[in-house]
């Protein structure tokens, strides 16, 4: 009895480690089957987001269009008054610190914010404005600014007025 409940017992683990080898076997077999399926969808995707990021060139001609990024009306007067000398610089910023009068000739002598100076002749137009500068005198520049009205397309002439600064002595 004992020899038949030892040998029933083996069979039992023998058969029992049969069936967790097999279900082992099973269970590898479904792993190896789910990463095949992962990399399969994997590369699907990949296949799909590089057909996505072709993306064909588009040639823009834009010669003869208007930038977007400038003013019209400064655009507008760029093309009236092309030889506006200074044009990066707003009157506001100018300083008159001289004037030169030489026989029927006449300069204004200005210094810009960067600290260089300009010489400038009567009938010039200066500026960001585009002021024209009418007369120089002994102490005082006059400036003629076009400006338009806000409601109509008009535009208004307005005198400006611009006086020698005085140097302060170097110390």
């Amino acid at each position: 009895m004992k020899y038949v409940s030892w040998m029933l017992m083996s069979i039992f683990v023998l058969l029992l480690g049969d069936l967790s080898g097999c279900k082992q076997h099973s269970a590898e077999q479904d792993v190896n089957q789910l990463v095949a399926q992962l990399e399969k969808g994997a590369l699907a995707k990949q296949r799909k987001v590089e057909a996505a990021q072709i993306i064909t060139p588009v040639i823009y001609q834009g010669d003869n269009q208007r930038d977007p990024f400038e003013i019209p009306v400064l655009v507008q007067r760029d093309t009236q008054h092309p030889d506006t000398l200074l044009r990066n610089i707003a009157l506001d910023s100018l300083k008159l610190v001289g004037v030169i009068m030489h026989h029927d000739q006449r300069w204004a002598v200005f210094r810009a914010t960067d600290g260089k100076v300009y010489r400038v002749e009567e009938g010039a137009r200066v500026g960001l404005q585009h002021a024209l500068l009418t007369r120089v005198m002994e102490n005082q520049v006059i400036f003629k600014l076009s400006t338009s009205a806000t409601q109509s397309n008009e535009m208004k002439d307005q005198e400006m007025v611009m006086r020698l600064q005085q140097q302060e002595p170097a110390k």
